[in-house]
């Protein structure tokens, strides 16, 4: 009866009424209730510059009930944050970026084995996108047909922006070709474009722009799947992904990882082949951990998306569209009845396990799937054949596996210990397994060759007052600070039943902060921060004092970095002679870091010596600019801000740090200079001694004491002088450099890190 009533009526009954009425009073309680939050957060910042203490009583009281509303009225568990964070936007997760062009490197890789009859289809598809700035790289695995002179004729047709790859061996495998290509770009974007597929012209400029986002990883159109001959379509998107959502792919959107691997990806590829993709590049595929995909036929691409999405986004576009060719050579349907099949439905599934975690819901559709192709093309079900193959316990044992995700929040991307440390610890915490975002906090003009020291594969976001929606949405496990300012700015915004949980990383600043600041912040550090990692014995001084039980939580961790390939720069370039005994200084150019005493003391030691001793200024602020407006001597070269620190010292004979600063602990460039393989003199605060020990206190290099906090300048000549003037100090110091740089190997800091990492949580577990 129901079933045939009037609509009409329907719609009037009282209990419609009754809800369509909630659902508006609902809405117009949330549109008024969120204001209010965002009320309430600019007031607490205002107050809390001049009255912290009422501030963090107003934050500690008022924030509960703001989020116990949330939940009701808006469905959400933070505090939303400033008006310009939109989910799903294309700027998730971001700051509002300068306006500008955008249009980045994109290399299309065209990986090809005897695909003649589709190949100029595939060409003139990519050789007519609208998008401009390419570079398009022509690859042939010893086909047997005539693709190589296809492939040489488009060369010809558009040589100034095509390179042809021929190998002379047959690689063995696509993937393999895959990672040749990769070597070879030079894009900061990549697009493997298989050579039977095409698309539409405006493909690249539909999906480029979603990249504008830093935290976007991977961005794809809409698949249309192709008879053989191209002539029809054979079924649709919508028909191969109506088990994991089919009506979501008709409308763009921005999720991330782990989120839509919940949705999705975890249960079957959503990308339904590569060529629909376009991704940022990794420099080392190795770097993925993912050596068993090369060798994959089936869900190889699969394996490699789970691993590009790590820690950032996936955003997709219907609004271009993927032919994607369905032919004997590359459907999936035969292989239904192979082994292989299943086994590596297996690895997929242990890899999302192991980097993403356990979603058991997914994970028994997936198999329930599986089960399904096993049956309709295997003659008979044998259900202990199957787990053979897709073996449950082994993909739950997976997930144990997990790493925390890591949340590495930096102050900015600018010069400064304490601020590129953070760029390699996010470096190298990614190496170790985990999966890293990093959170750039924008307190300075970013530096374009200190933004590079970021590795590729790294997701960036920059909505700091969207750090609650930031940890909910990653799902982040451990947020990981280095910069006094940015410690307590999360200490602000994260509540204090998050799920994440807080370790930094103290470099000595702290212990330039007044003691009246240092008597409000410290307690409330203790009593919020996880875990804290230190590198010297002085950074202990500003919190043991006024917290002592808080010891346990402090663990040392020596900071090391990473080898990285270099050439030492050219003395021509900067006019200094060969036979110059050079030194260099790399910090940044703050009064106390010593640079106008460093001129002093080299002009002395040239006086005292007769020697030509040359000094190499490198690093930007207030004293380079004042050297630069005053003049400085032939013998003192200004190179400014240069991001190939290892080069100039490299170029140079000896290190020189003259630092006075307070905060000095165990600074990264003492550990540069002697990766470049040369020695350093230094003044003898925090650490530096201990980093230049090559074992029985021999030094590579020397150190100088401070007298009453400034630096002895006719002593620090003297020691210029002796390196300079007598060849055997020099060559004693500079044979010591390897054993003393061998110290710093950064695998002991990853592996002591993720302890700390593992302790904090511990702590949340059983809390």
């Amino acid at each position: 009866m129901s079933d045939t009533a009037d609509p009409r009526s329907r719609s009037l009954s009282p209990g419609r009424l009754l809800r369509s009425a909630a659902r508006t009073a609902a809405s117009a309680v949330g549109q008024t209730w969120l204001p209010v939050n965002r009320l309430a957060r600019s007031q607490y910042r205002a107050l809390k510059v001049r009255h912290p203490q009422l501030a963090e009583g107003l934050r500690t009281a008022l924030w509960p009930v703001l989020r116990l509303g949330n939940r009701y009225l808006l469905g959400i568990s933070y505090i939303p944050m400033t008006a310009y964070y939109k989910p799903g936007q294309a700027l998730h997760f971001q700051r509002p970026l300068p306006s500008g062009d955008f249009a980045p490197l994109v290399t299309v890789i065209v990986p090809n084995y005897n695909h003649a009859p589709y190949l100029r289809q595939r060409l003139d598809s990519v050789y007519a996108q609208t998008y401009p700035n390419v570079e398009v790289l022509l690859m042939d695995d010893c086909s047997s047909d005539d693709s190589r002179a296809i492939l040489t004729e488009y060369r010809d047709r558009f040589p100034d922006r095509t390179r042809l790859l021929l190998n002379e061996v047959n690689s063995g495998g696509v993937f393999f070709q895959w990672e040749k290509g990769l070597r070879e770009a030079r894009g900061e974007l990549v697009w493997i474009a298989e050579s039977d597929d095409w698309c539409d012209p405006n493909f690249l400029e539909t999906l480029v722009p979603f990249f504008k986002n830093p935290a976007v990883m991977l961005s794809y159109a809409r698949t249309e799947f192709m008879s053989g001959d191209g002539s029809k379509p054979v079924w649709s998107m919508d028909h191969y992904l109506a088990d994991v959502g089919g009506n979501r792919w008709h409308r763009p959107w921005i999720e991330t990882a782990p989120d839509i691997l919940r949705k999705a990806f975890g249960q079957k590829n959503i990308i339904p082949n590569v060529s629909s993709a376009v991704f940022r590049k990794v420099d080392r595929l190795d770097a993925l951990g993912i050596d068993r995909w090369r060798g994959m036929k089936t869900c190889g691409d699969w394996m490699f998306y789970l691993n590009i999405l790590r820690g950032g986004l996936l955003a997709y576009s219907p609004k271009a569209r993927n032919y994607y060719r369905l032919h004997q050579t590359n459907t999936s349907v035969g292989s239904y009845s192979t082994d292989q099949y299943y086994r590596e439905h297996e690895a997929v599934a242990k890899e999302a396990a192991r980097l993403y975690g356990l979603d058991e819901e997914r994970l028994q559709r997936q198999r329930e799937d599986l089960i399904h192709h096993w049956k309709a093309n295997r003659p008979e079900w044998d259900v202990a054949a199957f787990d053979a193959c897709y073996d449950l316990r082994a993909i739950r044992a997976a997930a144990g596996a997990r790493k925390p995700n890591v949340l590495v929040v930096g102050y900015g991307f600018c010069s400064g210990g304490g601020e590129t440390f953070a760029i390699q610890v996010a470096n190298q915490m990614k190496a170790e397994g985990h999966n890293v975002t990093f959170l750039d906090c924008g307190q300075e003009p970013e530096v374009p060759g200190i933004r590079a020291l970021l590795d590729r594969d790294i997701p960036v976001v920059t909505a700091l007052h969207a750090l609650e929606a930031i940890v909910e949405a990653f799902e982040i496990d451990i947020i990981h600070s280095h910069h006094a300012w940015v410690d307590n700015s999360l200490l602000d915004l994260l509540p204090e039943g998050s799920r994440a949980r807080h370790v930094l990383t103290l470099h000595g600043m702290y212990e330039t902060i007044p003691e009246k600041d240092l008597d409000r912040i410290v307690p409330r550090m203790a009593r919020r921060v996880s875990s804290f990692a230190y590198i010297s014995d002085k950074n202990l001084g500003p919190f043991v004092s006024r917290v002592p039980g808080v010891r346990d939580r402090f663990q040392r961790i020596d900071n090391a970095l990473a080898p990285v390939p270099f050439e030492a720069r050219s003395r021509a370039e900067f006019g200094i002679p060969d036979d110059a005994f050079l030194l260099v200084t790399v910090s940044r150019a703050m009064p106390e870091k010593g640079w106008r005493e460093a001129v002093a003391a080299v002009t002395r030691a040239r006086e005292a010596t007769g020697r030509d001793i040359h000094l190499m200024l490198v690093g930007d602020g207030v004293v380079h600019q004042a050297l630069m407006s005053e003049g400085t001597p032939d013998f003192v070269h200004l190179a400014g801000f240069r991001p190939d620190t290892r080069a100039f010292y490299a170029m140079g004979d000896l290190g020189l740090l003259p630092s006075r600063f307070a905060g000095e602990s165990f600074p990264l460039v003492l550990i540069e200079c002697l990766q470049a393989g040369r020695p350093m003199l230094a003044t003898a605060l925090g650490e530096i001694p201990r980093m230049l020990d090559a074992g029985d206190g021999r030094l590579a290099g020397g150190t100088l004491p401070l007298v009453d906090g400034g630096l002895d300048v006719e002593g620090l000549a003297q020691l210029i002088g002796r390196f300079a003037a007598e060849p055997g100090a020099y060559a004693e110091a500079l044979a010591r450099v390897p054993e003393a740089a061998a110290k710093f190997d950064p695998r002991l800091m990853r592996a002591a890190y993720s302890e700390v990492y593992d302790m904090a949580l511990r702590q949340r577990l059983a809390s």
